[in-house]
């Protein structure tokens, strides 16, 4: 564990609420509508299992939204994982590495197959560069 992450006598805790990418044209108020709805059922969540008011031991929060994404790292409509994430868009349904409309264009990330998360992008990276590696006859 990370010491800097919590005082010697506290802990940490890092909760993900996956949300919808953002529309073109994103109301803010909305989007601090879903923070505010996800923020309490966190805290009734953390609350019920807890047995115990937890909200009033926190000394420090950071959220997080997808505007910061959006704004901040250029991931379209403040998408994390890129395309949705329905079961429509799982592993081999999401879109190739290869463009079917330009050839010779290939793609990387959470938006093609495997999928998204840190593994799944890496796998993909690797997966594209074997493929190219082996077209353009590069041997390891």
């Amino acid at each position: 564990t990370d010491a800097t992450a919590a005082p010697a006598d506290g802990d940490s805790l890092m909760v993900l609420c996956p949300t919808p990418p953002l529309d073109d044209n994103a109301d803010d108020a909305l989007v601090d509508a879903w923070i505010a709805k996800a923020r309490t059922a966190v805290y009734e969540r953390l609350n019920k299992s807890a047995g115990a008011d937890i909200e009033s031991h926190v000394i420090h929060e950071r959220v997080i939204d997808p505007r910061e994404w959006r704004d901040g790292l250029g991931l379209r409509r403040g998408s994390v994982f890129g395309l949705a994430h329905g079961l429509d868009q799982l592993a081999l349904f999401r879109p190739s590495r290869q463009s079917s409309r330009v050839d010779g264009l290939s793609f990387v990330g959470a938006s093609t197959r495997p999928g998204n998360g840190v593994p799944l992008v890496l796998t993909s990276a690797r997966l594209l560069c074997d493929e190219l590696s082996g077209e353009l006859g590069i041997k390891d």
